[in-house]
């Protein structure tokens, strides 16, 4: 199931939900003033074994520069 993040223009806090797909554009309700909050547009992160971990340096530099490039070994 997809995570989707709501934010509340009132509040001014954002909360993250675990949604069915076809759910996503169902309105948020925020759990503090009750007003009908929008849907952020977020990024999200696959993750494919055998493949260094995304939040290392090595990873970012291999993505930006290739596998092969000098300046990342």
């Amino acid at each position: 199931m997809p995570l989707y993040v709501y934010s509340c223009p009132t509040c001014e806090i954002e909360v993250e939900e675990l949604r069915p797909m076809k759910e996503a554009a169902m309105p948020f309700v925020c759990p503090v003033c009750h007003e009908i909050g929008v849907r952020e547009i977020t990024s999200f992160n696959l993750w494919r074994g055998g493949e260094p971990n995304s939040n290392s340096g090595e990873h970012w530099s291999r993505s930006l520069h290739g596998s092969d490039c000098g300046c990342c070994r």
